[in-house]
């Protein structure tokens, strides 16, 4: 499926709304490579993250179902 995986990005919250977890996404599926960005679908502040910094993204991502334990599942390709 994908090359790469990542999942659970917390920024403390005086260092949140910095753009450093969008310039941090942005640069890791920059590479070329496909991605597996992973959070959980009850974390309604992590999906709405991921899905608007994926939707900035000139890459193909596909929204996958979720897995069993709860994780919303985006594959991301460059």
């Amino acid at each position: 499926m994908a090359d790469m995986e990542f999942a659970d990005l917390f920024l403390l919250k005086k260092y949140r709304r910095l753009g450093i977890g969008r310039a941090l996404l942005q640069q890791m599926v920059s590479d070329r490579r496909r991605w597996l960005l992973c959070c959980y679908a009850q974390d309604e502040l992590a999906n709405a993250f991921c899905r608007q910094v994926l939707d900035e993204l000139p890459f193909a991502v596909s929204e996958l179902d979720r897995d069993e334990s709860g994780l919303q599942r985006f594959l991301v390709q460059a």
